[in-house]
């Protein structure tokens, strides 16, 4: 734990490499100094058809679960650190954001094979 979902416009990646964008959210989330490196998982998911009327209608977003038990300063700290190893990357003309929410113990599964 975490899963960092990393979703993005596809003019984004004029500008940066999805492993940019990865290394950044796995760089934040490590800096955070809640999880061991080796827990933490990123994906990407690049979208060629959205709409926003916004003015700014490129876009990334990350979407971090997180099994519950951390307290709201925690979270804070955790996107606010990977929205600034985001904003690092100097990308232009979009909007960042950065959600964070709980994986209930009760209800998560998991298996390796």
């Amino acid at each position: 734990m975490p899963h960092c979902t990393i979703e993005y416009s596809a003019p984004i990646s004029q500008q940066v490499s999805e492993n940019d964008l990865m290394k950044a959210v796995f760089d934040g989330a490590l800096a955070a100094n809640l999880f061991d490196e080796k827990s933490i998982k990123c994906r990407t998911q690049c979208y060629q058809s959205y709409l926003s009327v916004a003015d700014q209608s490129n876009f990334v977003h990350v979407t971090i679960k997180i099994m519950s038990g951390r307290n709201f300063e925690q979270k804070n700290v955790l996107s606010q650190s990977v929205l600034l190893y985001l904003q690092d990357l100097n990308m232009t003309d979009l909007s960042i954001t950065v959600d964070i929410g709980d994986l209930e113990s009760k209800c998560y599964a998991k298996a390796t094979a």
